[in-house]
């Protein structure tokens, strides 16, 4: 159609070339738009998730670092029983897991999880694992009962050398050795029916073993739990509460948990190490692990111990039901007198008291921290 010298149609024709044109120009755009604001939300999102894992790492790293530090008595008796425990601090999840392997060799494994702040999506878990080793002090019991100061074994008591008491993970060597170390063999008086065994019964070395005992106390990490002193009428045993075992011993309460010697219980594994500051006084129940009292100790019957006793001053066992398995260290302050009688056994346990030590030592990492990511 031709109208005033144009043609209509292909005026039309180009307008709606035109509107397509822009109509496509506007659908481009909204995609341009669309796919940079993925872009944006993607990149807001692998930020926060960066973010998310490295503080889910730093969570790990820093919970392990804090194991390490404080690892005594009582984390060794969780991790018997592999622990876990889990904790939550604003937006990070921690879970601890620890195990026992063998010749003194500890596994502990933190899973941290950490939720983004900005895109709650970018959820990040990390996972770190340490190898840890106790490096107990070098200790061999010599003798069953090492003493500084006169010695009476009265009648009832007997003192063993023979190692014959064997424990978890432990085999007892059965060797003989001494019975009684002294620093002199006259100060020593042996009743009628007192027995003394090994080979030799009686020896002179008392002043450099005992040193040799106490650097390797002090070698150790500081004590589990200290007692004030004077400490009478203190009773020791396995404790329990709702999780099992009770390691929580503040208040000092009526029982003093000093674990589960020869037992099943959830307190088998805990070997504690104690100290008094002075004297311990009629002490009674049962224990293991290290018991170090700077005072004197005197028992009256009912008291069993299995590792190592060192006691600055005078010591004083008397029975019925008295029984050490370990090493006895007697008198190190060099002025005391001691008295062994009435149903007292006091045997060597070489295998008491590596144990108690090595719950007692520091732990040296073997490697260092590994990461794996989880999926």
């Amino acid at each position: 159609m031709v109208r005033g010298g144009c043609t209509v149609v292909g005026l039309r024709a180009r307008r709606g070339s035109t509107i397509i044109l822009a109509l496509g120009a506007l659908v481009l755009l909204g995609m341009s738009v669309a796919t940079l604001a993925m872009m944006v939300t993607a990149t807001a999102r692998d930020a926060t998730s960066g973010r998310a894992m490295d503080d889910a790492q730093l969570a790990a790293e820093n919970a392990l670092a804090t194991l390490q530090a404080e690892w005594n008595a009582k984390t060794v008796s969780r991790a018997s029983g592999g622990f876990i425990a889990v904790t939550a601090v604003g937006d990070i999840e921690l879970a601890v897991r620890a195990s026992l392997l063998p010749a003194g060799v500890v596994r502990l494994a933190a899973e941290a999880s950490s939720m983004g702040a900005v895109v709650p999506a970018a959820r990040a878990r990390r996972v770190a694992q340490l190898y840890l080793r106790h490096r107990p002090p070098p200790l061999d019991p010599l003798a069953a009962m090492l003493a500084l100061g006169p010695v009476v074994v009265g009648a009832g008591s007997m003192i063993s050398g023979a190692d014959l008491t064997a424990l978890p993970g432990c085999v007892a060597d059965g060797t003989m050795r001494a019975a009684l170390v002294v620093d002199d063999l006259s100060t020593v008086t042996v009743g009628s029916g007192a027995a003394i065994v090994g080979l030799p019964t009686l020896a002179a070395d008392a002043a450099a073993s005992s040193s040799s005992i106490v650097a390797a106390l002090e070698a150790l990490a500081p004590p589990t739990l200290s007692l004030p002193a004077p400490a009478t009428g203190t009773r020791f045993g396995p404790a329990f509460g709702a999780d099992g075992c009770a390691l929580d011993d503040a208040g000092f309460p009526a029982t003093i948990n000093a674990g589960d010697p020869g037992g099943a219980s959830s307190c088998a594994a805990y070997a504690p190490y104690i100290r008094v500051a002075g004297d311990l006084l009629a002490p009674a129940g049962r224990g293991q692990g290290i018991l170090r009292v700077d005072g004197d100790l005197r028992v009256a019957g009912g008291f069993r111990w299995t590792g190592l006793i060192v006691v600055q001053g005078d010591v004083e066992l008397v029975g019925p039901d008295v029984a050490i398995d370990g090493l006895l260290v007697a008198g190190v302050s060099g002025t005391s007198s001691h008295v062994v009688a009435g149903a007292v056994f006091v045997a060597r346990s070489s295998c008491a008291v590596r144990r108690a030590l090595m719950a007692a030592s520091y732990v040296t990492p073997l490697t260092g921290a590994a990461w794996a990511g989880l999926p």
